[in-house]
């Protein structure tokens, strides 16, 4: 729940945990307009070199069955506004990750690799030079980043 505007996020995920605690996990984020099954095809093809590996594939906010509710029972217009701001989605992916790591018992969180299409790409990368995951992120990939500020769309 974010208080600063009453707003509940309910996450979804696509997971698969890595088969053992040496395996690494990928985690994917997709660009605006798409969801987490955009790395469907992607994520077949690294576990057929990785067999082991864990991929999850992320919905970001307001996009595949990622949703974003009015946290009070308060009627209002119901509308909310879209909030696709590089922060909120660092903030996002950042729990996401943490909260699968609670939820699979996991004591220490696996070897990360940060894959990103599009506007996923610029979310890893300031999730990667924020830190806040620590020395796990072994790497980064992008593809097709979007450079520069992002915002939401009017």
């Amino acid at each position: 729940i974010d208080t600063s505007n009453n707003t509940k996020i309910t996450h979804h995920v696509y997971l698969t945990p890595p088969a053992d605690s040496s395996s690494p996990l990928f985690v994917m984020h997709h660009g605006a307009g798409s969801s987490g099954l955009s790395f469907a095809a992607c994520a077949g093809e690294i576990r057929k070199i990785i067999p082991k590996a864990g991929i999850l594939s992320i919905d970001a906010r307001d996009h595949g069955s990622t949703e974003v509710t009015l946290a009070s029972g308060e009627d209002g217009d119901g509308s909310i506004e879209l909030d696709l701001s590089l922060e909120t989605l660092n903030r996002d992916l950042v729990f996401v990750v943490r909260e699968t790591q609670t939820r699979m018992g996991w004591e220490n969180l696996p070897d990360l690799i940060l894959v990103g299409h599009s506007l996923g790409g610029a979310v890893i990368t300031d999730v990667a030079r924020q830190g806040e995951l620590g020395s796990k992120v072994l790497a980064y990939a992008v593809l097709d980043v979007v450079e520069g500020k992002l915002v939401h769309p009017q």
